[in-house]
């Protein structure tokens, strides 16, 4: 005699559990991905971010160019480049820098591409306060002193 179809096979209960476990093994592996991302980054992004933040916040074309990575100069033409210095410049040079925050997500995201590394906090410039977005590429090819470069860079009031 032939057992029926569905005790052959595998239950709809088992599958849906096999798939459950293995997007909270999923879930699991990012979020120790991303806080030893967060770890190792602290002690090296984090210090370049801060420093490249106090160097750009002269608003000279010459040093943002210097920090940008090379898919940012290849973005930005010379306009668009001094359209944004000139909207930077109204926050003056930067005094402090608040707690900048590592995104745990770009982290995630950046297992399948380039590294790129997010902070987002608060700073206090010349002519205020304001909240930045900066994310780095990291480029471990490059020295020490020039492995972290800009990718992308919002300062918002």
């Amino acid at each position: 005699m032939n057992k029926p179809l569905a005790a052959s096979t595998l239950s709809s209960t088992t599958v849906t559990r096999m798939v459950s476990v293995m997007l909270l093994l999923g879930a699991a592996g990012f979020y120790l991905y991303t806080n030893n991302q967060q770890q190792y980054y602290s002690g090296h992004a984090l210090p370049a971010a801060k420093q490249i933040l106090s160097d750009i916040s002269r608003w000279e074309k010459s040093t943002l160019v210097e920090h940008l990575s090379d898919e940012a100069r290849q973005a930005i033409n010379d306009q668009q480049l001094e359209q944004l210095l000139e909207h930077y410049r109204q926050f003056g040079k930067l005094e402090s820098l608040g707690t900048l925050n590592f995104s745990h997500l770009s982290s995630a995201l950046s297992l399948f591409g380039s590294k790129r590394i997010h902070y987002s906090g608060s700073a206090q410039f010349d002519s205020g306060s304001a909240q930045i977005n900066i994310t780095l590429l990291d480029e471990p090819t490059a020295s020490s002193a020039t492995r972290f470069k800009i990718y992308n860079l919002s300062i918002t009031r």
